[in-house]
């Protein structure tokens, strides 16, 4: 074939521009590739093979080659040519997978990563004053896979656990991905019939839970295995009695299942903070990448120390626990069970046990920041890398923290759908809500209703193709097929990338800046649109709020106004608050942007991942607005109760 010559180099770079689609050569020649061309560059060149390609977007292995075939004629090279290029962004970086695709398993991560460290080097440190060795971890999980066996799950079995970080929990988790068993991670906040539902639809053969009563369902087809709780009490030994009753460990349960990458290997949710929680499916590559890319993000080192505020259950927390640790041969640290849900006692625990990287989320940051020289000035002086979850941290909070700390800030943007897909080390200002973030080894486009590219500034839909995209929701009738296809919303010219929901713009720099979730724009009364951030971030600007969210109602006339509520900082004299605050955001948006109501609440009612709950806030505001219509239906309620 007449072109270039690309034997001589078997990892080529091409450099990309995910704005306009151009692909330029190493020998300078621009081609312009289509979406869906630009989706298969990125997938085949990351070492995809094309049976997992067809399955990943059902596309026929027809149409897959006729499209590489396309590409391979457009850059001049043979199409076996294709995945030994090798992606680089005009802006950030391109895919870098360290390891060949049979190889991208987490049963393979956790087993070399502990096997290729010292016996007696210290692996977790527990708050309460214990420290465990790599060696004693191993010995650790082989008991548990033996029990497992014992207990006739075995690879491919679905297993549940709270998603509470505890050491119970965590040498579950590495327990499990070495047997080959997907994970339920079942979120500890949830109320119990949203537990129940989850291992209804997503059957596992065992669970292990502290809330045995809220889990011992008369349909369960599990066996449940009770945890230690928060406190003292009879089931405290179960975990250990179900162990000891097991054979000793085997050859077998001291090494890796072989399990395919395309396999299932974790059970997420969403955080439900506007409707239903959703189960997401993740596969072993994909959270292989997701700890894999999060590895290379920071500035890790051996001689991190990591530990999360937030319960075990978002996938971007979960990798910088267990992958990111494991592959830089750093520790972890357990908070005491009596941190939990306590924001301040979190960053005493992060001070006493020299936690250098911590991942906490905006609203916990913000309470440590508010406890003032006690709390937050000895955690944040141990820190060198302050990693956001749940949601990024935005420029008001930045700002504050800056005026504390100089710590190193790793911002993602990216919910369990679609892995972190952005990324932001700041340092000054430049956070994701506000100065925009990246493309962190994905392909990131933002397009108008017609699936145009957008102009600066311009806000648009955010698509994206990435390697650690989920395989689906875990819906009412069972597992969904994978999320491309579940996406009726999906622009025809974009059909191989996944529209996230989140509304972002492109910057002057070349960035991309995230406006908010589709779902949660709001119209003032001429129409214009109102995204919840622009208000909050004039709210959070003010000394005497700690946090703030914002959101559309219904008001007595059963129109959409905007509305939101507040937690003032402790101490802080209430008086005329709401007028003032109001007052603040007329003056810098104008009157039809400004907030009907402000409630000023002591706390929020929370979701999964300690996120605000909008749907229990707008009612609150909703009743206030229009007291009547809600006594009348809470008067219909006791009615029909009464009547039943």
């Amino acid at each position: 074939m007449s072109g270039y010559d690309y034997t001589s180099s078997k990892t080529a770079a091409l450099l990309y521009d995910s704005r306009t689609g151009i692909v330029e050569t190493p020998a300078g020649h621009a081609v312009e590739l289509s979406p869906n061309e630009q989706a298969v560059m990125f997938w085949r060149s990351s070492g995809l093979p094309m049976s997992r390609l067809q399955q990943f977007t059902g596309q026929t292995l027809e149409d897959l080659s006729q499209i590489v075939d396309g590409l391979a004629r457009k850059l001049r090279c043979g199409a076996d040519d294709i995945p030994a290029f090798r992606l680089e962004f005009r802006h950030g970086k391109g895919p870098r997978p360290s390891e060949p695709w049979a190889k991208r398993t987490m049963s393979c991560l956790v087993w070399e990563a502990l096997n290729n460290r010292p016996a007696d080097d210290p692996f977790i440190v527990d708050a309460r004053g214990d420290t465990i060795t790599a060696g004693e971890v191993l010995d650790a999980t082989a008991r548990i896979r033996s029990a497992l066996r014992n207990a006739g799950v075995g690879k491919g079995d679905i297993i549940g656990a709270d998603s509470t970080l505890s050491l119970e929990t965590y040498l579950i988790t590495l327990a499990a991905w070495m047997h080959g068993a997907p994970l339920i991670r079942m979120d500890s906040n949830a109320a119990p019939g949203v537990v129940l539902s989850q291992l209804e639809r997503t059957p596992a053969k065992i669970v292990f839970s502290a809330r045995t009563e809220d889990l011992a369902s008369a349909n369960a087809v599990y066996r449940l295995i009770a945890l230690p709780g928060d406190d003292p009490g009879a089931d405290d030994d179960a975990f250990l009695t179900w162990i000891s009753a097991a054979p000793a460990p085997s050859a077998q349960d001291r090494a890796p299942a072989e399990v395919d990458p395309a396999d299932l290997c974790l059970i997420s949710s969403t955080s439900g903070s506007t409707g239903t929680p959703k189960s997401v499916l993740l596969s072993h590559q994909a959270f292989w990448f997701a700890n894999d890319r999060s590895s290379r993000m920071g500035s890790f080192s051996d001689t991190d120390i990591f530990s999360s505020v937030s319960d075990f259950v978002g996938g971007y927390s979960t990798a910088l626990l267990t992958g990111v640790p494991l592959l830089k041969r750093a520790r972890v640290m357990i908070p005491r069970p009596s941190s939990r849900g306590s924001p301040l006692d979190y960053a005493m625990d992060c001070s006493e046990c020299r936690v250098t990287c911590a991942m906490i989320g905006p609203s916990a940051l913000r309470s440590v920041i508010e406890g003032g020289e006690r709390f937050a000035t000895p955690f944040l002086n141990g820190l060198s890398n302050l990693c956001s979850t749940a949601a990024p941290f935005g420029e008001t909070l930045v700002r504050d923290l800056r005026a504390l700390s100089r710590v190193e800030i790793a911002e993602h943007f990216g919910s369990r759908e679609y892995g972190g897909s952005l990324s932001a080390r700041t340092t000054d200002l430049d956070v994701i809500t506000a100065g925009g973030g990246f493309e962190n080894e994905a392909l990131v486009r933002v397009v108008d209703d017609n699936g145009d590219i957008c102009g600066i500034d311009q806000i648009g839909h955010l698509l994206v193709v990435s390697l650690g995209l989920m395989d689906g929701y875990v819906m009412p009738e069972g597992p969904s097929p994978h999320s491309l296809h579940d996406n009726p919303q999906r622009l025809s010219a974009h059909e191989m990338w996944y529209r996230t929901g989140d509304l972002a713009s492109y910057t002057a720099t070349g960035k991309v800046k995230i406006a908010g979730r589709s779902s949660d724009l709001m119209k003032a009364p001429d129409g214009q649109i109102v995204m919840p951030i622009e208000i909050e971030n004039i709210l959070h600007a003010d000394d005497r709020v700690l946090e703030a969210s914002v959101f559309s109602v219904k008001d007595e006339k059963g129109l959409e106004c905007i509305a939101g509520a507040i937690i003032p900082g402790k101490g802080q004299d209430q008086t005329g608050l709401e007028f003032r605050l109001r007052q603040r955001v007329q003056e810098v948006l104008g009157h039809l942007k400004t907030p009907r109501i402000l409630l000023i609440m002591d706390t929020f009612p929370r979701a999964a991942q300690n996120k605000p709950d909008k749907n229990r806030l707008k009612s609150l505001c909703e009743e206030k607005l229009n007291p009547v219509s809600h006594e009348n239906a809470a008067a219909t309620m006791d009615e029909r109760n009464s009547s039943v």
